[in-house]
């Protein structure tokens, strides 16, 4: 049985090189994990990617809605609602780049990020009727009290990640009768 995140890597690093999470000063912020499913690529990639199947999987999510009519693809926005502790907030998600099943990533605006951006990127692999995710999220973190906290909200939001990927890989696999 392979463990939920067998190649699972959980390293902070910042554009310009990697660095403990401690160091200050830092501009960018990175994380990144690898998880493989025992599931077929398309599978994965619709939980990724399709608003009905985020509840699956990710935690706190209040609700999703498309703000145009676009397809699904690039430049394609939604406002997803998120209840965070005791607190409901907004944020503004558009897709940048779209080749399914293989790739999605967004951008995410809003919320606590206050007017600091995330950007996520998501690649599957197909293994042959499995597959391997590799997940980036980096931001730029914009004055004193974010760099301050950064290694903070790295491990915070880490752990909440590593959550969100169990449930994930759990509700992928479960469809794919192999969970």
């Amino acid at each position: 049985m392979v463990a939920p995140f067998s190649t699972h890597t959980a390293r902070v690093s910042y554009l310009g090189g990697v660095r403990d999470w401690h160091e200050w000063g830092c501009d960018f912020m990175r994380m990144t994990r690898t998880c493989d499913f025992q599931a077929p690529p398309e599978v994965v990639f619709s939980y990724i990617h399709l608003a009905e199947k985020h509840k699956a999987w990710m935690k706190g999510l209040v609700s999703e809605k498309s703000l145009d009519d676009s397809p699904d693809g690039v430049g394609n926005v939604t406002m997803m609602t998120m209840r965070e502790g005791s607190n409901v907030r907004e944020y503004r998600v558009e897709t940048i780049s779209y080749d399914p099943p293989r790739h999605v990533a967004i951008t995410m605006s809003g919320g606590n990020l206050g007017n600091m951006v995330m950007y996520v990127d998501y690649r599957l692999t197909d293994l042959g009727g499995s597959c391997r995710l590799e997940y980036e999220a980096k931001m730029e973190i914009q004055g004193w009290f974010h760099k301050l906290l950064s290694p903070l909200f790295t491990i915070m939001g880490g752990r909440q990640l590593d959550k969100m990927f169990k449930s994930l890989k759990q509700a992928a696999e479960a469809e794919s009768g192999r969970g």
